[in-house]
């Protein structure tokens, strides 16, 4: 993914910041010798013995948030960093100086400053990509038990796609009209409510099917006619004669 880079830029003008699932002690040492400057989370079982050198991490909790302890070979540096939880970083230009101050909240609604190395306030500055996704995607992920192993897979194709929707919404409209995630996921539920299945009744199949909100069903707009057996309206009480519109009135049979 990296020879783009090489081809089309100088190397020197890039800093490549990785997610857990890449980086390793073997990848940041590879791309020093490409002299490409990298850094990223790293899982403990990946720092090539690094992890043993530096403290417990049942010791660093002692320690308060905050507290780091790190190891350097003279070409890769790992960090493990005590914040709500213990955080493994590696890089091969990135040190923990110099040290900065960061806010955490505890419990009483008060704020403390905690030490945050630089590594971290950097990587934290510039992550995008697995991390931004994976984050918007938790905010609101839709939860659906189903007994297909697939069903997952494809609840999260559609986060995703929401998601992606979303900051291209973003993008084209400016701070002032652009909607926030929640808002932006609501009215695509009322847009979907509204344009509903042009199916026949006998294509819907049994069962009491989902009740529009009232807003939705006399807002006036996209009404459409669909084909009914006769019955009484809820809303109305009057009879139809086999016709019905799809939004306004739910015939009770």
């Amino acid at each position: 993914m990296t020879e783009v880079i090489e081809k089309n830029s100088q190397v020197k003008h890039h800093q490549l910041f990785l997610d857990n699932f890449f980086t390793s002690h073997g990848l940041i040492q590879s791309l020093a010798e490409r002299q490409m400057r990298a850094a990223g989370t790293v899982r403990e079982n990946r720092t090539n013995g690094a992890n043993a050198k530096l403290i417990d991490n049942k010791k660093l909790k002692k320690k308060g948030r905050g507290h780091f302890d790190f190891v350097c070979d003279g070409q890769v540096y790992v960090v493990k960093w005590n914040d709500n939880s213990i955080v493994t970083m590696a890089s091969n230009y990135l040190t923990h100086e110099p040290v900065l101050q960061a806010t955490r909240r505890v419990k009483g609604n008060s704020n403390v400053s905690v030490q945050q190395p630089f590594i971290v306030r950097q990587y934290n500055m510039w992550m995008g990509g697995v991390d931004l996704m994976d984050r918007l995607l938790s905010s609101y992920r839709p939860m659906i038990r189903g007994k297909k192993w697939w069903w997952l897979l494809f609840l999260n194709a559609l986060n995703v796609s929401i998601v992606a929707a979303w900051r291209i919404h973003c993008a084209v409209n400016d701070a002032a009209h652009a909607m926030d995630h929640l808002s932006f996921r609501r009215n695509l539920a009322v847009c979907l409510l509204k344009a509903g299945p042009q199916l026949e009744r006998h294509q819907i199949g049994g069962g009491h099917q989902a009740d529009l909100p009232q807003t939705v069903r006399y807002d006036g707009i996209d009404h459409h006619r669909i084909v009914c057996t006769q019955g009484r309206c809820r809303v109305c009480s009057k009879k139809h004669n086999g016709y019905v519109c799809q939004m306004q009135c739910q015939t009770a049979f």
